[in-house]
């Protein structure tokens, strides 16, 4: 009996080793693949579909992290066996220690169970500030009810020739990129034709120089920064409640500024080149002003690229810019107004996809990439500025959120505290007040861009984000960084039963 409980409680050890290093290995895979993203992004995540990831993270999962946390298991279980059979042969025999010694009674198993537990919590802690979000689950706020603006209840006042928008919401996009003579962090500047565009348009910075937004809570991912950016929302999760594919509709009590202009006559439009299903964009698209789209699978079923044609995490840039162009030459020649938004993708981490256009002017993959970016994204508004609709267009271009890819900058000592998302806003209708040395986050592009196409807000703000060309403080202005985060990271009840689960839209 005893013999059989010993080994009973052996492979209880053994499946809690198992899963440790499975778990641990997994963690410094996530950091080095995705920078220690929080766990409210990871979370949402993994509750929306996930297909149409890039194969490239499923097979260095399988290959970084999986492989190697079985044959640490197997070298694990021959050390346990070898060590076993060393102490049997030579102290046990030597010292008369009893055998109860060795054996693995029930409290032992939990004594030992409970240390892996909390070695594994913080291991956590340290990889996804995992008592942060414990915290932000129990700890509650009044901040977002007391500062939220309903943009629904909010006039606007739009232009009597409506202006159309091109939206490019550009894969990880940060003024981080540029030298530190224009308000980056490198000794060179990987994106000269995007800190162009910066000089010579409108682009709002936290000093003199041109350096960008704050990530907004829970915008450190794509999903996460299109809801920042047009809703003026953070993409907040409830841990007890979080199965938003569950839900027939994402964000219901969120208005997006898909919404506002369809309901002025807009015709709006989204385009991305990876499928668009991914990470619950589609649902948050779809069900928010953009019931016409174009991606991967729309390109293969039109016959642009074959089936058996995928390239990174579907086509290229150099191809959205390509369809894109074709599409709001399209859009128009109608006499609707247009909203046409686009997600690149080649910039996504880790390190890029360095297409048929990238040159080797610098050490860095992921360097490459983004100089490539640069130049494309600086073409395709040329190539805008040429058109005959151009006078009555206002183009924006913004970072979804600042890059998961850890190894490139941490390479160059830049940390994540450092970094700020790029923004520029191309021939607006009005000029700011005041563009430098100003506190803001993703969260402030929503009313901005409005602004930014001649409508004017009454009161300057909408949800939580306040109009930049406005003289009106912003909420880190009001509060400062420091607060705003913090409340901002709270759970908000005012949040959950008015944005994420009203009982009506």
């Amino acid at each position: 009996m005893k013999k059989k409980s010993n080994r009973k409680q052996y492979i209880i050890c053994q499946i809690f080793i198992c899963l440790f290093i499975l778990l641990c290995v997994s963690l410094y895979w996530e950091k080095k693949n995705f920078g220690g993203v929080d766990l409210n992004s990871i979370v949402f995540t993994m509750t929306m579909p996930l297909e149409g990831t890039s194969g490239t993270f499923v097979v260095s999962y399988l290959l970084k992290a999986l492989l190697p946390a079985i044959v640490l298991f197997v070298l694990e279980i021959l050390a346990v066996w070898a060590f076993g059979k060393y102490l049997r042969s030579k102290i046990v025999e030597k010292t008369r220690i009893k055998d109860s010694f060795f054996e693995l009674t029930t409290i032992k198993t939990v004594i030992f169970v409970v240390v892996m537990f909390v070695a594994f919590l913080g291991i956590a802690n340290y990889s996804l500030k995992v008592f942060d979000f414990i915290r932000s689950q129990y700890a509650t706020s009044e901040f977002i009810k007391n500062n939220y603006v309903d943009p629904n209840k909010t006039k606007l006042e739009f232009p009597k020739k409506k202006r159309n928008l091109i939206y490019i919401f550009m894969e990880s996009a940060e003024s981080t990129l540029q030298d530190k003579k224009s308000g980056g962090l490198f000794k060179e500047n990987f994106i000269p034709e995007m800190t162009k565009l910066e000089k010579d348009n409108v682009s709002f910075s936290q000093n003199s120089k041109y350096i960008g937004a704050n990530v907004a809570d829970s915008g450190g991912y794509t999903t996460g920064g299109m809801v920042a950016e047009q809703c003026g929302l953070p993409m907040k999760v409830d841990i007890y409640k979080n199965a938003m594919d569950k839900f027939e509709y994402f964000l219901p009590g969120a208005t997006s500024i898909g919404e506002l202009l369809e309901k002025e006559g807009y015709y709006n439009y989204f385009m991305c080149g990876s499928k668009w299903v991914f990470g619950g964009k589609e649902k948050y698209l779809s069900q928010h002003g953009y019931k016409n789209h174009f991606d991967y699978n729309t390109a293969v079923k039109e016959g642009k690229i074959d089936e058996d044609y995928f390239r990174w995490w579907g086509f290229e840039d150099e191809k959205l810019y390509q369809y894109s162009r074709e599409k709001i030459t399209e859009m128009a020649k109608n006499k609707k107004p247009f909203n046409f938004c686009m997600l690149t993708v080649d910039t996504h981490h880790v390190g890029g996809y360095k297409c048929r256009l990238c040159k080797n002017e610098h050490k860095d993959k992921y360097a490459n990439v983004w100089s490539c970016a640069s130049r494309q994204v600086y073409e395709f508004v040329n190539w805008i500025k040429k058109q005959s609709f151009y006078e009555e267009t206002t183009v924006v271009i913004c970072g979804d959120h600042c890059s998961m890819d850890p190894n490139f900058y941490e390479k160059y000592g830049i940390t994540k505290e450092e970094r700020k998302v790029y923004n520029v806003f191309i021939n607006s209708a009005v000029n700011p007040i005041k563009d430098k040395n100003r506190k803001f986050t993703c969260l402030d592009i929503f009313p901005s861009t409005l602004a930014a196409m001649g409508v004017k807000i009454k009161g300057n703000q909408l949800a939580l984000g306040v109009n930049l060309f406005s003289s009106k403080n912003t909420l880190p202005e009001k509060y400062g960084f420091k607060k705003f985060d913090d409340e901002m990271s709270k759970k908000s009840t005012f949040f959950n039963d008015t944005i994420l689960y009203p009982k009506k839209k």
